[in-house]
């Protein structure tokens, strides 16, 4: 889902899918994680699954309609976004797999991508200037939403 960040930036795929060059102007694993466990966490009777990602001159987004998960991009000079079926033949899933289950693949995805370039996320938005606590304090935020992330899995799973 997430290429290991370079620069300030990583490149959101789904499945085979490039959709976007997401900047460091967000927090991109922890708004992504607060994302899937909002819906992990059946919140998603209320507010759906939606992830809004700044690719700094457009926006891009993740968003659940009707049971179907799609991009949306402002990459136009149209008034109107480009609009995007997410299919689960890109992540290599049955069609008629739930869409609950399609985000649990996607949400255990995420967590390989964030664990094995933990110490890129770390330093996702360290500009040379963050304390050895910082660092800390955000690997221990970064380690707790993959925990709560992993244990809404397995409760789903079951």
């Amino acid at each position: 889902m997430f290429s290991k960040p370079q620069y300030g930036w990583t490149i959101v795929s789904f499945g085979n899918v490039e959709l976007g060059h997401a900047s460091y102007l967000t927090d991109v694993p922890i708004d992504t994680m607060d994302a899937f466990i909002n819906y992990l966490a059946q919140n998603y009777f209320i507010h759906g699954f939606n992830i809004t990602f700044d690719a700094e001159e457009y926006v891009f987004s993740i968003i659940e309609f009707d049971g179907s998960l799609f991009l949306l991009d402002s990459k136009t000079d149209e008034y109107e976004p480009n609009i995007k079926e997410l299919k689960n033949e890109y992540l290599n899933l049955p069609n008629h797999e739930s869409l609950t289950n399609v985000i649990i693949y996607l949400a255990e995805e995420m967590i390989k991508d964030f664990e094995n370039n933990l110490q890129d996320w770390i330093e996702w938005e360290d500009f040379d200037d963050m304390t050895d606590e910082e660092r800390s304090i955000r690997k221990e935020t970064l380690l707790s939403r993959i925990k709560i992330l992993k244990r809404l899995i397995r409760k789903h799973e079951k």
